[in-house]
Order: C-alpha cells, then structure tokens, then sequence
C-alpha cells in the first residue's frame, strides 16, 4: 500500500435499526427503501402514508419515518416476530454489529417492549458498544408513550455516545411510536445538508400528525424533546448527550463530529502501517492529517479565525513518541480540534504500528 494522498470523510449517518420483522435473513442486512426493507423482511398493512405494521413492535413505522425524513441507507436486524422477553436478542444483535464497519448510527425502537429492567441493561449495552467502536453514537427512546415514566438514570462512562428522544410520535391512524426512526432520518438529512457538526435539531418531523403529549419544562430537561411551535410544526429541539454534565462532551454534534474525524483518520492514515517510523513519514502525515482538518474548518466544522486556533496535529520524537516508541514501531499522533470555541482543544490519539 502505497502513502495515503488524502484522507476523506467517513459516512456519519448510516444506521442500524434492531427490532421484530415479519420474516427476514438472520444478521444485518444492508437497505436503501422501504420498499427494499419490505422485500427481505415481509409487507405490512398500509393506512395513510406509513406503513402499518401489526407486529409486536415498531421497526416497520420506524423504518418508514428514517426513509421519509431524510435516511438514506440503514442495515437491519431482525428480532424475528414474537417479541423479545429478555435483553439476549438485543445483546447478540450488538455483538453482530461489531464486525460491521459503516453504521454511524444506532436505533433500537422495539427494546421499549421490554421490562424497564431489561431496557435499562440494553440502552446501557448500546452506549457501551459505541464507546468501543467510538464510530457510532446511538439514540434512545422513552419506554412509553406518556407521563415520561424513565427508569432510573442512565449512568457510566459512556454516556456521550448516546441522547435520549421523547414523547412517542402520533401518526395518521393513530398509531403512536418511538422517535427513533425519524430522528435518524433528521439526523441523516442534517448530516447531508448542513454538517454533522450542526445540531440536529429545530427541524421539522416529516410524516406525523402529533405527540403522544406535551412535556412539561422540567420533564424536557431529561433529554431532548420533541415539541409543536405554531407555524412551524413538530420539531426535534434539543442536541444534548447523555453526558449532560459534561461540559467536553454534553453536545450531539461535538461528540459525532470527533467520532467522525477519528474514524476518518484512522481510515484515511492505514497506508502509514507500511512506512518507515521516521522523520519523513511523521512530516508526511502531519501535512495529510491537516490537510484534511483544513477542509473542516474551512466548511465551518471547528472555530477559529486561522487553522491554528481550530486545530493541531502533532507527531514525533520527544513530542508524542519516546525512542522506545519509535522502535517498538509505535506511530502516534496526536489531534486537537477546537469544536465550539477557538481556546478549549479536545484531544484524540491515533496510534499506528509501522515497521
């Protein structure tokens, strides 16, 4: 492999949905329509325009919604049809969705069916799995559809890698159903519109007729909710994490848009594995590494009025190697990007093995 010439960014807003079908291929499988979905995983009666399902779940509607708001691909799981008593299905669904690389994006609208217990243990396993894979974020719905009853708070160290939605969505027919679906449509259409360093919210939800109800304030300070304006219509207002105590991390767009750019170097700088650890390669990469973080603050993802109050990359020995580094054949970079203000860096660290 010869040396990288430019590193590109990765796709943010691939999504993987978990939940009950009809019938289905067991494993993920790749879809661009609902129509595609519906081939492989089984028609559903149709009443206006979604489609509904009369499985014990919501996957289909959910589907629907992330299609009619702005997705474009999404990779599905199917739970089978009866519905899932246990956090197991979930769990083994998770483990599959290791091996996939693409996903940015994680949607389990069916885990509500389950008891508050289990659906506490499969939210805190989907943050755990994007923390690890640190290229995906995973957005969570409310257990019902009213009063906001939420299991006891969400906690732990991976609490940035996910935001919570409610109330459930009101359809034509009168269906209700998690958020999920169509936020990661909204998501997707902001990430090809604008950047997925802009928060995904004070946009409009395509394909509903209402809310499940109305959060009072205090209750919209648990997550984000979803909420009428005259005018306007229903939008998604709200574009905090989990980890809203976080002052580093507490943003959606923060936290993807580092998910992003890790996931892009370490993609675009995997030809280094085959250069000599010495002066001239760490040159080389750090002229590849800004190059690229050039074009992000040039579009507007990092602040700052120069690149250097958006950003910086450093490489090399006595900065972010030692000697035994360097002969051990480690390779580490180190990034800075300024994403909400020139002074406050956030930090990442790429470490490469090369000969």
């Amino acid at each position: 492999m010869s040396f990288p010439q430019n590193i590109s960014p990765v796709p943010t807003a691939i999504t993987a949905f978990i939940g009950h079908t009809a019938k289905g291929p067991v494993g993920f499988q790749k879809v661009a329509s609902l129509a595609e979905f519906q081939r492989l995983f089984g028609k559903v009666l149709t009443g206006s325009r979604i489609a509904l399902s009369t499985l014990p779940g919501y996957l289909t509607e959910s589907l629907s919604l992330f299609f009619l708001n702005g997705g474009e691909i999404a990779y599905v799981y199917s739970l089978g049809s009866r519905k899932a008593g246990s956090a197991a299905p979930f769990l083994d669904a998770l483990t599959a969705l290791a091996k996939l690389p693409e996903p940015a994006l994680l949607v389990l609208p069916d885990a509500v069916l389950l008891s508050p217990a289990e659906l506490q243990k499969v939210q805190l396993a989907a943050l755990a799995h994007c923390a690890k894979q640190h290229n995906r974020f995973c957005i969570l719905d409310v257990p019902t559809a009213t009063s906001l009853p939420l299991q006891a708070p969400l906690t732990g160290d991976n609490l940035s890698y996910g935001a919570l939605y409610g109330p459930w969505l009101q359809l034509a027919g009168g269906e209700t159903l998690p958020a999920s679906g169509a936020v990661a449509g909204i998501y997707a259409r902001v990430d090809r519109e604008r950047g997925v360093w802009k928060a995904p919210a004070n946009t409009e939800v395509r394909g509903i007729v209402g809310l499940s109800e109305v959060y009072t304030e205090r209750e919209q300070e648990k997550l984000n909710a979803l909420r009428v304006f005259a005018g306007k219509g229903i939008l998604v207002w709200g574009s905090r994490t989990l980890a809203v105590t976080d002052n580093e991390w507490r943003y959606v767009p923060v936290r993807r848009l580092f998910s992003m750019v890790e996931e892009s170097l370490r993609v675009g700088t995997a030809g280094l594995a085959l250069e000599p650890n010495n002066a001239n390669t760490w040159a080389r990469a750090r002229g590849l590494i800004e190059s690229f973080l050039i074009g992000l603050w040039r579009q507007g993802a990092l602040m700052g009025t120069k690149p250097e109050h958006a950003f910086f990359v450093k490489v090399g020995l006595g900065t972010t190697m030692t000697a035994q580094d360097v002969t051990a054949g480690r390779l580490i970079i180190e990034v800075g990007l300024a994403p909400a203000r020139p002074a406050e860096f956030s930090i990442l660290r790429l470490s490469l093995k090369v000969p």
